[in-house]
């Protein structure tokens, strides 16, 4: 099976252990920027940014559990793999890009894990939190499920400071 074939899952569905050598494997068998997707892809199913605690939450397929892996030490797991690709310009030499997988994920990465990446989903909450946001009366509700200290407390604070206080009267 190429590398351009391989499914990689989302993160937290992997059944097999982290390895440094296959992110490697898969930045070295990268022809172009796009082909690093699934380098990216591999790392993201594996790691996910933690704002409130600094750090990285790692899944675990072992113990199918995830570990926090605090800032200073994302680097052991991590490492700095760079590939620098050249493109030619028609005028004048060719042009140097380089990639580091360790600064994209910490740096550059902005993937928006809310919704797995569909985009009717995220629509739909985005239209959601400004029907919200407006004081119109919700006949649904946003049920967030992950673990503590994920974020989830930032939509309920949002609503709070957001939506207006209406007094009702009987």
């Amino acid at each position: 099976m190429t590398a351009q074939a391989q499914v990689i899952p989302k993160f937290g569905e992997q059944t097999k252990a982290f390895s440094i050598d296959e992110l490697k494997r898969l930045i070295v068998a990268a022809k172009s920027m796009s082909d690093l997707d699934q380098a990216k892809r591999y790392l993201c199913s594996y790691f996910i940014p933690c704002a409130d605690f600094h750090g990285v939450f790692w899944w675990d397929p072992d113990s199918k559990s995830l570990k926090h892996v605090i800032d200073k030490n994302i680097g052991k797991l991590i490492r700095p793999i760079t590939k620098a690709f050249y493109t030619q310009s028609e005028q004048g030499p060719s042009q140097k890009t380089e990639f580091n997988i360790y600064k994209w994920f910490m740096v550059e990465n902005t993937d928006d894990i809310w919704c797995s990446g569909d985009w009717n989903l995220t629509e739909y909450i985005i239209k959601w939190l400004a029907g919200v946001s407006a004081g119109r009366k919700m006949y649904s509700i946003l049920y967030l499920k992950s673990g503590q200290g994920w974020g989830k407390g930032i939509i309920t604070d949002f609503i709070q400071r957001s939506v207006p206080r209406h007094s009702t009267r009987l």
